[in-house]
């Protein structure tokens, strides 16, 4: 997938230093034969918020689709409109999440979150409603 910024286009890199840079935001702890141990989860994170149609969600996926691709430099407002364009053009912010997730599965390195456990799923939804409630209460 590709995103305009400041009149260059880019190719998004989905690859493992976008998995990477999502793990460093999104992990989970679990308890295995009573060690704790930390992973990332945030590709499947990402994936559960575009299944919502989170423009923040949308907005993540091209900044960390860009993180390893050489660019000029750009701002958070630059992302923005160019997302928003991408929206326009694809008539929608759903339509456009859609198109994200489907550029993940293309790549082929995430099929297990696809085909993953129904336990992972259900965890990480109730980590972002969890989330999105701290927020609130600040």
């Amino acid at each position: 997938m590709e995103i305009t910024l400041k009149d260059n286009t880019y190719e998004l890199d989905l690859g493992i230093g976008f998995a990477l840079a999502l793990d460093k935001q999104y992990k989970m702890k679990q308890s295995i034969l009573e060690i704790d141990l930390e992973f990332g989860v945030g590709v499947a994170m990402l994936v559960s918020k575009l299944e919502g149609n989170s423009i923040d969600g949308i907005l993540e996926f091209f900044d960390k689709g860009l993180k390893d691709v050489k660019t000029v430099s750009y701002s958070q407002k630059d992302l923005q409109k160019a997302v928003e364009k991408k929206a326009i053009e694809a008539k929608g912010f759903a339509n456009l999440a859609e198109d994200c997730i489907k550029a993940i599965q293309e790549v082929g390195l995430y099929n297990h979150i696809f085909e993953g456990s129904e336990d992972l799923r259900e965890e990480i939804e109730k980590y972002l409603v969890d989330s999105e409630k701290s927020k609130d209460k600040k």
